[in-house]
């Protein structure tokens, strides 16, 4: 993993600081146990099917003997994830006003691929590579007046995409494979003033409205599921709140 961050101040009222992170995570958990009994007292499904190799003679009590130092999978637990995240903020103070943009970008690549009954054997293995991307986008602008009144305003801009597209095993064949997609768009207008009755008492009112789309889209080509929905939600969410200050440390509000 490596990151960090550059800042950049050309003049006294500008500056723009960059933030960003790069991680590879090619992780190797330790791999399934399968702890199923072949005792005739116990009876176990799991076992009986599939026996003697899917038992727990075959695989969690030989690794007990050897004080779980060793598995008995035929492949290795693979959950890897690679990506980038990338922030970029300006802020320019022009008279009584800090104009702010805040720009995000995240993107990244997952995949668990594992043989998930702990047997010593390719009993049951799922493959699933995801794929997400994430966008977002803030314009502010917040005053720096002298008298009992401030306010801060802004546009918002969300957008994230999510793809599955994976398949499982069993006994080395084919048994299911399916496909996902999911999207969301949102977009939000706020605005939020301040008011300074005394030297301790403070009201703020503000609102927000909130716009969300969703889309979905699932298809799983062996057990004949298929899903696809849209949607769009919207909302206002108001906030109105008495803030006093007892202290320099200490600050009650309702």
């Amino acid at each position: 993993q490596f990151g960090g961050s550059i800042l950049f101040t050309p003049t006294d009222n500008f500056e723009a600081l960059l933030t960003f992170d790069i991680y590879d995570d090619q992780s190797h958990p330790p791999e399934l146990l399968n702890q199923s009994t072949d005792d005739p007292r116990e009876t176990d499904l799991f076992c009986v099917l599939v026996n003697p190799v899917a038992c727990a003679s075959a695989s969690a009590d030989l690794s007990a003997r050897k004080d779980y130092t060793e598995s008995y999978s035929p492949i290795p637990f693979l959950s890897s994830i690679e990506g980038h995240n990338l922030i970029g903020e300006m802020n320019w103070d022009i008279g009584n006003f800090t104009l702010t943009s805040i720009t995000a970008m995240q993107d990244f690549d997952e995949l668990l691929d594992i043989e998930n009954s702990g047997a010593p054997l390719l009993l049951f293995t799922p493959y699933r590579p995801g794929t997400y991307e994430q966008f977002s986008q803030e314009f502010r602008a917040q005053s720096q007046f002298d008298g009992p009144f401030n306010f801060v305003a802004g546009l918002f801009y969300f957008n994230s995409e999510y793809t599955m597209d994976g398949n499982a095993d069993l006994l080395g064949g084919r048994v299911t494979g399916f496909y996902h997609y999911q999207e969301v768009d949102a977009y939000s207008v706020f605005g939020e003033g301040t008011y300074d009755i005394t030297q301790q008492l403070r009201l703020t009112v503000g609102a927000r409205w909130t716009e969300e789309e969703k889309l979905a889209d699932h298809d799983n080509w062996f057990g004949g599921f298929t899903f696809q929905g849209e949607d769009t939600w919207s909302e206002v969410t108001p906030r109105v709140s008495l803030d006093y200050s007892l202290n320099n440390d200490v600050m009650a509000y309702v």
